[in-house]
């Protein structure tokens, strides 16, 4: 579910439909920082989605502080100008097929940006399960 935590991103949605990860809206990144009550809502989604059995991606990562912070609070993935600037299909491409080996969360968030990574590779914690048993997409 792509821009949890605002607009039509509800509970409900949850509940309803299928799902196989939870993306956080990048407004609470770049907020984290600056008031306290941002990092109380982002580890709220943490935890549900890992209550849930489901990854955790932060949208809105631009810098090495808000990237630590998140990881603290247990985000799975970070997405972001940090790891890459928006690219043409062909570069882009090419970066997934040069990252295609890297084990991004080995490295050190540092080592991450000078690489431009696209992101955490976290391991992940299970795929939800719809009502027939199979495992859900995100959508």
């Amino acid at each position: 579910m792509d821009d949890f935590g605002t607009g039509y991103s509800s509970l409900a949605h949850l509940r309803a439909l299928p799902f196989d990860g939870i993306k956080i809206d990048r407004s609470f990144s770049l907020s984290l920082n600056r008031d306290a009550e941002s990092g109380v809502i982002v580890r709220a989604i943490v935890n549900l989605a890992h209550n849930l059995g489901l990854p955790v991606t932060a949208e809105g990562v631009e810098s090495g502080a808000t990237d630590l912070r998140l990881r603290g609070l247990g985000c799975d993935r970070g997405q972001g100008w940090l790891f890459g600037k928006a690219a043409p299909a062909a570069s882009a491409r090419a970066l997934l097929r040069e990252q295609a080996a890297m084990d991004l969360w080995a490295q050190e968030p540092a080592v991450l940006t000078v690489a431009g990574a696209a992101g955490w590779n976290g391991a992940r914690r299970g795929a939800r399960r719809n009502r027939a048993g199979t495992a859900a997409h995100a959508r």
